[in-house]
């Protein structure tokens, strides 16, 4: 059944339709119709459902069982990315001495949190060396793992839906991002980290967009 429901309603209106009018010639005692427009209209009709039956046997459930194993490829590496700023806003209140919400906060809130921090200060990410990394590199290390995990996922361009394609680009090319790429020759300048929070908010916001997103239109299984 979930197959024929994902077919374009259109397409199944028309295979009503068709059907209908196959019992429509099929009754000449109740329908009165002229015997060639009978004809004619019984072989449009059969001609429809039989269309129908080939493109759903051959085509669609082919292409959605096909979809249904890319989405189990794809959904956790799209969870994966669209989750990175949680452990950031957690990291970032910790730091700042700050209650970590449950729940995105607002810009505000925010913006209180970032003014709280020094970006040549430690943030909890250790290097490759063993050192701790400073928020700068902090979050270049979360723009790379993002950036990773969208670039699996585009590698099936052709599988995905163009709604998905618009929210995986408006999140690797966020403000937050391309501001990130800006500082990989140098470095912050400011005294805390204020600079950072609205861009910082709306990944955050450009993230939980994907994440809703990929719950509920990407089925698996």
């Amino acid at each position: 059944m979930r197959y024929i429901l994902s077919i374009d309603k259109t397409i199944n209106v028309l295979l009503l339709l068709s059907l209908l009018g196959i019992g429509v010639t099929l009754t000449p005692d109740i329908f009165i119709i002229r015997s060639d427009w009978r004809e004619v209209l019984q072989r449009l009709c059969l001609s429809y459902v039989s269309s129908y039956i080939f493109f759903f046997v051959v085509v669609h459930v082919k292409k959605e069982k096909d979809k249904a194993n890319i989405n189990s490829f794809i959904v956790p590496k799209i969870l994966a990315a669209c989750s990175q700023w949680k452990p950031q806003l957690r990291d970032i209140c910790n730091a700042a001495s700050v209650v970590v919400p449950e729940e995105l906060p607002d810009r505000a809130f925010i913006a209180n949190v970032f003014s709280k921090l020094r970006p040549n200060s430690l943030s909890p990410l250790k290097n490759a060396q063993g050192n701790y990394a400073n928020w700068q590199e902090y979050f270049w290390y979360h723009k790379t793992r993002v950036d990773g995990f969208i670039y699996v996922v585009t590698d099936k361009m052709p599988f995905l839906d163009a709604k998905l394609v618009k929210l995986l680009s408006e999140l690797s090319e966020c403000e937050h991002f391309q501001y990130l790429e800006l500082l990989e020759t140098s470095i912050i300048k400011n005294s805390n980290l204020s600079t950072l929070s609205d861009m910082f908010y709306e990944y955050c916001v450009k993230s939980q967009e994907l994440e809703t997103y990929a719950n509920k239109k990407l089925h698996v299984g």
